[in-house]
């Protein structure tokens, strides 16, 4: 008798068990559904400026959520095979901005790293060894996007000094600092700005210039000689369009 009840008592904490695992198992999925258990599995940074999206499929009408800024740190969720932003495939991130609002990006716009070209004369190369070729020279006060990382050099997207994109490895003279970086980004920006024909993003831009110069960063005096040759350039343009409108006008 006594034999009985321990087997009947034992298949009833069978069932409570089995029962419990139940609801556990449909309190997380519900949780999941919901977003409460996305977890940051990594910090990723935007290549560039690029939009972040409400929805998975990216070419949602009103899908747009927010404008991300080159350098901008975000929480990476998630990765799957979607919908860009022009309808094609393409690998997706769902991100966790630093507001804690979630959307989505195309992963291809985000890198492990970003760090500041905070020296001149930088070399890049085409591969992680010095034997391999000289790409060109990084353009101080640009930001190196990494993608890869392997013996102490860096494989990133950068600006060369003739304005050129390119993707190399780097060995030294970059920085993770985040006054480089954030001063390289406002560099950036603001020479991309006043060198703007639109007179609105001029000012902007001449702006930000200033602001940098102003400052104790390893880009004050970059910034003054940009703002300095960019005047110079326009003083001697206008000088020559007065001298070209005096001849025309002795010639009359």
């Amino acid at each position: 008798m006594y034999f009985s009840i321990e087997k009947i008592l034992e298949e009833q904490v069978k069932k409570i068990s089995v029962l419990a695992l139940i609801v556990l198992a449909v309190s997380f999925a519900a949780c999941k559904k919901k977003g409460v258990s996305d977890e940051v599995l990594e910090t990723r940074y935007l290549q560039y400026r690029a939009n972040a999206y409400k929805e998975k499929e990216l070419n949602k009408k009103d899908n747009w959520l927010a404008t991300l800024e080159k350098g901008e740190a975000v929480g990476l969720l998630e990765e799957f095979d979607g919908i860009d932003n022009n309808g094609k495939p393409a690998k997706i991130a769902k991100i966790k901005l630093s507001d804690d609002s979630v959307g989505y990006t195309k992963s291809a716009w985000l890198v492990k790293k970003v760090y500041a070209i905070f020296q001149k004369d930088v070399k890049v190369y085409n591969r992680n060894n010095e034997g391999s070729g000289l790409m060109g020279k990084a353009a101080m006060g640009s930001i190196a996007a990494m993608t890869e990382e392997k013996g102490g050099w860096i494989k990133a997207y950068v600006i060369l000094e003739n304005g050129k994109t390119r993707e190399g490895w780097l060995k030294d003279g970059f920085s993770d600092s985040t006054d480089h970086v954030t001063d390289a980004v406002a560099f950036e920006k603001g020479s991309a700005l006043y060198a703007s024909s639109d007179a609105k993003s001029k000012e902007e831009g001449e702006t930000i210039l200033k602001e940098l110069a102003s400052k104790a960063s390893f880009l004050s005096s970059a910034a003054s000689d940009k703002l300095g040759l960019a005047g110079k350039a326009a003083d001697s343009s206008e000088e020559g369009w007065q001298e070209t409108t005096e001849t025309t006008e002795s010639a009359e």
